[in-house]
């Protein structure tokens, strides 16, 4: 049996927090006790039987995580958050006059215009980034104590 605090299980463990927390929580001592067995039965071969272990080990994690994620939907909400303003953006602009982005002639000018522009998306990626996480986090239950 590998050492329990080796490095490699470590990192395999830490690894697991790339999977949904719900999936983490079901399956997360079973995929830590298979990574164990796996590595318990190569460990009387060469250095290079354990390397392609842990090499496919964390190649099923990524995947299984990636699949997993999928499963949950938050790669479609988030895909959605970040694509349904894109055509209210369009028509806003398509309506706008032509000559209401006309910048300044000095360069020192457009410079500063550029870097308000580059902080207004910034600024409205946090917020979005912000009002979506709030909106997808489920409420947290008040749980009373009973004296």
């Amino acid at each position: 049996m590998p050492h329990h605090n080796s490095l490699v299980r470590r990192c395999y463990r830490a690894a697991l927090y790339l999977c949904p927390p719900a999936f983490r929580q079901e399956f997360g001592r079973e995929m830590l006790q298979d990574f164990d067995e796996a590595r318990a039965e190569v460990a009387p071969r060469p250095r290079r039987a354990e390397w392609a272990v842990n090499a496919r080990m964390g190649f099923d994690l990524g995947r299984t995580a990636v699949v997993q994620w999928l499963r949950t939907g938050w790669p479609l909400i988030l895909a959605g958050a970040v694509i349904a303003p894109v055509p209210g953006v369009v028509a806003v602009l398509g309506l706008m006059p032509r000559d209401i982005f006309v910048f300044p002639v000095g360069e020192g000018d457009r410079e500063v215009v550029g870097l308000v522009l580059l902080a207004t998306v910034v600024v409205v990626l946090i917020a979005a980034t912000i009002i979506l996480a709030h909106w997808m986090t489920p409420p947290v239950p008040i749980r009373s104590r009973r004296r």
